[in-house]
């Protein structure tokens, strides 16, 4: 018998979708997008459609498994909690609850599954964790550092826009419900500008193209800003009362012309000139971040840069004006369930130097815990970070398959699909919240491990409610019911507002946005034009970018056999000087591993730099993180993926 139900999708995308979905016989069939829901309209794009996959693959592991003599071994959940318990119960007697290394990723946006193991860990003493983000943590260190706190406006706020600057992003790949309110704007009279290194599939909605060599977007941004203010476009009154340092701010900039620094950013200074006045005068103007624009080690600097544009201008808390990244005050609701309050020591360790630094730790791990995530595969210089991992005595990962980081593990605990365990889902990126319902099940649930562990620790009586429970309480904290939600399948995010620092008070400590300073701006100029003297040195090296997939999130769409081989696209011009034709195979070499992969030779690739989409199993052979270096950012302790250059020769 068929029957429809409304759920959410938890993967961490922008778009976060309200989902039909239809059920037959206790199994889910399909999934399609909610035409109730303003942000989704009903279209969802394959990832979404996907999520059926973890549910029903041969692959799926569904029993706990011990690794004996190298050789995995089916065990029961009694005994699998068991040990489970006893191992953390070791590590905290002997060397105290640091020596747990809790690696969580992102794979799933339900507030149960991210914040209640942090619950549990918080309450046992706290733990060691990795430090920063290995997909937004410049930006968001950038934006609090100017605005107080990332507050991008409401996505519907951009309707009202008569520029629109898509500064690193490519909805059409990665956003595909922004579109509808760019295409709104653009139906109104806005212009849409694409600043982008690639040729990317959003410029078919595009009335110009910047493209802006890799890693130099912040001297662009300077550069426009030495326009805006010495032909006065600046918006005076408002950098009075609500900007700090604009005096040292204009007197750097001043020294960054566009004639001075087009060849270093591969944009022609007339372009420059033209964006420059359209953004200051074609006013409002909104600029929508991708994060990409971070993922050097410049760039902290580099989104503060393109912040400033803003500031100086005076556009932001007005309708259709700001900077889009992500609004941290959305996706702080739910955050007391991971009660950060209640831990005693805690231990943070950058991703970026989490592999180097393990061995010297004191104290040293003994118990490593994974759950939502793949680090082996998706940490940069992924063969040291996995002969890092695997010096820890004992390692449990908590997953639907035996991916790169669940192979090094000694325990393998199953976890629940995406529709087998109800959740709510919360977004950085739109303004909803979300019940996810549990359309199936399966005889274990994710809660139940924390659960077990807690009442074993003894942490508290909350720990024999229900699984409803915690979603109830967190509701009712911010006046809504979980009947309320259940019944339409989605509401207004209590926390949401339209268009953020509409009062012109912002959260940074002098209540003013803060302009980036002279040190800023000179670290910055020296990490662009690293980017360009590295593609210029005796080897020809290249930058090499590892985007996204259209049709997968990281690693998470591949199940085992399943990951999709990816190629290295060139410029045609460096094809040639390396001399590769369309389909040879190619060594792709860096400072850490090598690759070997076919060519795809395409014209919108920019010359001296190489692109392989991300997400491919190590154990495949098709890893991309074998070959990026790991380097940390200015701030906010970001992977700085991007910063890896590559020689390509044929095989």
């Amino acid at each position: 018998m068929l029957h429809r139900v409304v759920s959410a999708c938890p993967l961490d995308c922008p778009d976060v979708c309200s989902l039909i979905v239809t059920v037959e016989d206790g199994v889910v069939v399909s999934v399609e997008g909610n035409p109730a829901h303003p942000v989704t309209r009903g279209a969802i794009c394959n990832k979404g459609r996907n999520l059926i996959k973890n549910g029903t693959h041969p692959g799926r592991i569904k029993t706990p498994m011990l690794k004996q003599a190298g050789v995995w071994c089916a065990i029961t959940w009694a005994e699998a909690l068991d040990l489970f318990y006893n191992k953390l119960k070791e590590s905290v007697s002997q060397y105290g609850s640091l020596s747990i290394l809790h690696a969580a990723g992102d794979g799933s946006a339900g507030l149960i599954k991210q914040r209640l193991p942090k619950r549990f860990f918080n309450q046992l003493g706290g733990v060691t964790e990795p430090g920063g983000s290995l997909c937004w943590g410049a930006g968001i260190a950038a934006q609090k550092a100017d605005f107080g706190l990332a507050a991008a406006p409401s996505w519907k706020d951009i309707t009202k826009a008569k520029t629109i600057l898509l500064w690193g992003r490519d909805p059409a790949t990665t956003n595909i419900h922004l579109l509808p309110y760019i295409n709104e704007a653009r139906q109104a009279g806005a212009q849409v500008i694409v600043i982008n290194p690639l040729k990317v599939p959003s410029l078919k909605f595009a009335d110009k193209h910047l493209a802006v060599r890799p890693g130099t977007d912040g001297l662009l941004a300077l550069a426009m800003a030495q326009v805006i203010i010495a032909e006065n476009l600046t918006d005076g009154s408002f950098c009075a009362a609500n900007v700090n340092g604009y005096q040292e701010y204009a007197r750097m900039a001043a020294g960054y012309r566009p004639a001075s620094i087009a060849e270093i950013v591969g944009v022609d200074a007339d372009e420059i000139c033209e964006v420059a006045r359209t953004y200051a005068q074609a006013r409002p103007a909104s600029i929508i971040l991708g994060y990409g624009l971070q993922r050097y080690e410049h760039g902290g600097a580099t989104i503060r840069a393109i912040d400033a544009l803003a500031a100086i201008t005076g556009q932001i808390g007005k309708p259709g004006a700001g900077v889009h990244y992500a609004n941290r005050l959305w996706g702080q609701f739910g955050k007391e369930i991971a009660a950060s309050e209640q831990t005693r020591n805690t231990r943070e360790i950058p991703w970026a130097q989490l592999a180097a630094r393990l061995p010297e730790l004191d104290p040293p791990i003994k118990v490593l815990v994974v759950d939502r995530g793949n680090p082996v595969n998706q940490m940069a210089d992924s063969t040291k970070t996995r002969t890092a991992l695997l010096q820890i005595p004992f390692k449990v990962a908590i997953d639907y398959y035996l991916t790169d980081t669940a192979e090094i593990a000694d325990l393998f605990l199953p976890a629940t699909g995406n529709f087998e365990e109800e959740d709510l889902v919360v977004s950085s990126w739109n303004e909803y919240i979300y019940y996810k319902p549990a359309i199936t099940r399966q005889p274990f649930s994710e809660y139940g491990i924390w659960q077990y562990l807690a009442k074993r620790f003894g942490l508290g009586a909350e720990w024999e409610q229900e699984h409803s429970a915690w979603l109830k309480t967190t509701l009712n904290s911010y006046g809504v019911t979980l009947t309320d939600l259940q019944e339409k399948g989605f509401l207004l995010n209590p926390n949401a507002e339209n268009t953020a620092f509409t009062n012109g008070k912002f959260l940074t400590d002098s209540g003013k946005f803060e302009l980036l300073g002279a040190e800023a701006i000179r670290n910055l100029i020296v990490g662009c034009q690293s980017m360009v003297s590295s593609s210029k040195a005796q080897h020809k090296k290249l930058v090499l970018i590892t985007p996204h997939r259209r049709h997968s999130l990281n690693s998470q769409h591949f199940p085992p056999q399943d990951s999709p081989g990816p190629v290295i696209k060139l410029n045609p011009v460096d094809g040639q000087n390396a001399g590769l034709a369309e389909g040879d195979s190619a060594v792709i070499e860096t400072t850490v591993g090598k690759l070997v992969l076919p060519v795809s030779l395409d014209a919108g690739i920019l010359a001296g730099v190489a692109v392989i989409e991300q997400g491919g199993w190590l154990k495949d052979g098709l890893g991309v993180n074998l070959i990026t270096e790991s380097r940390n950012t200015d701030i906010g302790d970001q992977v700085a993926f991007y910063h890896t250059f590559c020689t390509v020769r044929k095989a």
